[in-house]
């Protein structure tokens, strides 16, 4: 749980980096496509994170006894 919850913080931070580097006026658009594409897996790694299993067959995130994971990345 409580690494984590550290790996979800270290990846938002570096989000949160990412989306200040993308507000970069002068970035071409191959730059802004690049940063977008860096969020994009940072946003795959969180979910990984989110659906951690728990070593007993179950997720950290989704009560106890659960099988399915907590989070689905759905369209919508």
């Amino acid at each position: 749980g409580e690494s984590a919850l550290g790996d979800a913080n270290e990846l938002l931070q570096q989000a949160r980096e990412a989306l200040v580097a993308a507000g970069n006026g002068s970035y071409s658009d191959a730059e802004r496509r690049s940063q977008a594409l860096a969020i994009r897996a940072i946003r795959n790694q969180l979910f990984a994170v989110a659906n951690r299993a728990d070593g007993s067959g179950s997720y950290l995130f989704a009560g106890q006894g659960a099988t399915a994971p907590p989070f689905v990345d759905t369209p919508t």
